[in-house]
């Protein structure tokens, strides 16, 4: 019950913070399950993932993940 209601606030913030903000990109440390931000995808906005710790000990080489991070941030800049 207690994990039911952590992600419905998890939820009703994140769709508040976007309705408020109305940003670009978001960044999202951690997992991005399509249950929370696919609507944002769907909405143009760039979702940049940046694993966890623990995912990067068992997954991506960190190096790689920063690169991709870079890169983003360049295609997207406003000068």
């Amino acid at each position: 019950k207690n994990q039911k209601k952590y992600w419905e606030l998890y939820k009703s913030g994140l769709d508040e913070m976007m309705k408020r903000l109305e940003p670009k990109i978001l960044l999202v440390y951690g997992n991005v399950p399509d249950k929370f931000f696919k609507e944002y995808k769907n909405k143009d906005v760039i979702i940049k993932h940046y694993p966890s710790q623990t995912s990067l000990a068992f997954g991506k080489k960190r190096d790689s993940v920063w690169k991709e991070t870079l890169d983003t941030f360049q295609e997207h800049l406003v000068i």
